[in-house]
């Protein structure tokens, strides 16, 4: 088993790589079908791993355009983490990849994978009350009133009181009205 973990990593890796060669001058759609068409020569694991790395990847360059002040690649290194990481979460059973996927999209402001990746994020720890503030949080930004509804409810649920959850609640909808 550890082999095969070893040899879908490197396969990952390798093929990742040379995606990321091609990022310099690419533009978001170019990025996209290169992604995918590197993607489509991988087993179903070999596909999370390269979504999951190539995510993070992503993630740091646009980190790095931030520094830079470069909005536009921002943008486009934005637009290629946030669905490679949401991808890799729905496949892994990993809570620390499905809360960086939630707080990734919703940097990117992409409120329908933000509200996936949370629900995600709550369907691996349904008793963490920050997976259903960031789901209600994204659903309502995504006009989806009943899914926020839903999931403040949850907020509201696993408080230690009523009152505190319900304050919880109100400090999130305070925020949004800022």
């Amino acid at each position: 088993m550890r082999k095969k973990i070893q040899q879908l990593l490197l396969s990952s890796m390798v093929l990742g790589l040379s995606a990321c060669a091609n990022m310099q001058q690419a533009s978001s759609s170019d990025l996209i079908q290169i992604s995918e068409s590197q993607k489509a020569k991988l087993n179903p694991e070999g596909r999370a791993m390269y979504s999951y790395l190539l995510g993070q990847i992503a993630g740091v360059h646009s980190t790095l355009a931030e520094q830079d002040r470069d909005t536009e690649k921002v943008s486009t290194y934005l637009g290629v983490a946030v669905p490679n990481l949401v991808e890799a979460s729905s496949h892994l059973d990993d809570l620390a990849l499905a809360e960086h996927a939630t707080k990734a999209a919703t940097f990117a402001r992409n409120y329908p994978m933000a509200l996936s990746a949370a629900q995600r994020w709550a369907d691996l720890q349904p008793n963490e009350s920050r997976a259903h503030q960031y789901a209600a949080i994204a659903a309502l930004r995504d006009g989806q009133h009943e899914e926020a509804l839903s999931h403040f409810s949850y907020v509201v649920e696993l408080a230690a009181s009523v009152d505190d959850g319900l304050l919880d609640v109100g400090a999130l909808l305070a925020r949004e009205g800022e």
